[in-house]
């Protein structure tokens, strides 16, 4: 027979069990936003997460203090995979930017064995139930046990928490823009192995607090985490060429330098091995008097050197702004917000972008995407170098002319020296004074453009070699 009062009763113990499955979802799709893996052990941290709670209440606190036990278990759980993420899903990584695949799946299942084998080592295969002396609570027109409504509740909280720090801190917003373009995060700034252990550590730290939430409802046993965060998957578901061979490249500080080649000539490559997003085989790198060799893009850009890149690398999911933001903050030298804002403002103000500083950086047009790019380069204090991989492919003459003043205002006004990889010849011609030319993974030329121009080689290999 129909019953209005069961129907009330089935979803609002749905809501209140559904809000703690998505803790479960949260962690997981959090971890893999960033990390790019799949954390197979999201079940055992819950499962941690429910051990802590009831060690804590039972032998410690007590049932009156369920709360504090809860933070302590969530916490407890945050620190280890804090400590676990270096070790095991670190090496993922062979540089920050370049990923081990095979390895994120062995090592995570090996860890699900090793904490769930632990776990049977020193719980035995008994259930436990942390005490309760919560009441009945009426929700609606219905009882419920207290430590379900308070678990929901608590979720609830969890969640909110959850958005303000990811959306109005400066954590929140190096967490964002990592799993929105690593690479572009990378280069401006941000430490991204640094990122990713504390990504690693809050998703399991949400599948902690679940399992600390649950642990009076569910029991707790070693295998207590496999149900749950099968659940939160069911949630989730439903919702040996040589490029560059002994290039020899010296910049003057303050130098606008062009670097020219036809496609293939090495150009990208040797950006890339400058910038530290690939590592040299032999030779070195240096910024003025010290070697940056082998570091990393943001250690790299700490010191003064940074990049753009051939297509824009944005945040699209941040405001224009917040793109500017991004690159000023991740420098460990950095503290006065409102200077940065400042700093943002008259970038954008140079940019023509001041009218969009609060629009999402998505909705922006191609050329408006490489002038946000160029300016976020800008942001990084202490900018001395700034190599500039194509700033001019396709876009519109009104954006490159923009582009075009905003590199002589920066030239002119900070100092900055600019080395500009580009095909746009015009361009180079009236911007650089002098160019370096790249021709098969080797510098073929120097000078002025149309003094290179002139030279055998250059023409051959632009133009292919004409038969007499």
């Amino acid at each position: 027979m129909y019953s209005t009062e069961l129907l009330i009763q089935t979803l609002i113990t749905g809501l209140m069990v559904g809000v703690l499955y998505a803790l479960m979802a949260l962690g997981i799709t959090f971890i893999y936003s960033i990390v790019r893996t799949i954390n197979w052990t999201m079940g055992e941290f819950y499962m941690i997460g429910s051990y802590i709670q009831f060690v804590v209440v039972q032998f410690l606190l007590g049932p009156r203090l369920w709360w504090l036990a809860v933070i302590i278990s969530t916490a407890g759980t945050f620190v280890i995979g804090y400590l676990l993420e270096p070790i095991l899903i670190k090496p993922m990584y062979a540089r920050p930017l370049q990923r081990r695949d095979d390895y994120a799946t062995v090592v995570t299942i090996a860890l699900l064995l090793m904490l769930r084998s632990l776990a049977v080592a020193l719980g035995g295969p008994n259930q436990y139930r942390p005490a309760s002396d919560l009441p009945i609570m009426w929700v609606g027109p219905l009882p419920q046990e207290g430590a379900r409504v308070m678990a929901s509740v608590c979720a609830v909280l969890a969640l909110g928490i959850f958005w303000i720090v990811l959306n109005k801190t400066w954590i929140g917003l190096a967490l964002r823009s990592v799993a929105q373009n690593r690479v572009a995060a990378q280069t401006s700034g941000v430490d991204v192995l640094r990122i990713d252990a504390m990504a690693f550590a809050i998703g399991v730290a949400l599948a902690g607090l679940a399992g600390a939430l649950l642990a009076p409802l569910f029991m707790v046993f070693p295998t207590n985490g496999a149900v749950t965060t099968v659940k939160g998957f069911e949630i989730i578901v439903i919702g040996g060429l040589v490029a560059n061979d002994d290039v020899d490249v010296t910049l003057a500080a303050g130098e606008i330098r062009g670097l020219i080649g036809p496609n293939g000539a090495g150009k990208t490559t040797f950006v890339n091995l400058v910038t530290g997003i690939e590592t040299p085989d032999q030779g070195s790198v240096r910024l003025g008097e010290g070697p940056i060799t082998g570091l990393p893009p943001h250690r790299i850009a700490e010191r003064g050197l940074v990049r753009s890149f051939q297509h824009a690398r944005i945040f699209p999911s941040l405001t224009v702004i917040e793109n500017l933001i991004v690159p000023y903050m991740a420098s460990p030298a950095t503290s006065d917000v409102a200077a940065g804002m400042a700093r943002a403002e008259e970038l954008l103000r140079l940019a023509t972008l001041t009218p969009r500083a609060d629009a999402s950086a998505g909705a922006l047009s191609g050329g408006q995407r490489m002038l946000l790019m160029a300016c976020a380069g800008f942001m990084i204090p202490g900018i001395r170098v700034y190599v500039l991989d194509e700033p001019f492919a396709g876009i519109n003459p009104v954006v490159k002319d923009t582009l075009i003043e905003l590199i002589r205002h920066e030239n002119a006004t900070h100092g900055v020296t600019f080395l500009i990889v580009s095909h746009e010849m015009e361009i180079v011609r009236h911007l650089c004074p002098k160019v370096t030319v790249m021709i098969q993974g080797k510098v073929a030329a120097e000078g002025s453009l149309d003094e290179v121009a002139q030279r055998e080689d250059v023409i051959t290999a632009y133009l292919g070699r004409v038969s007499a």
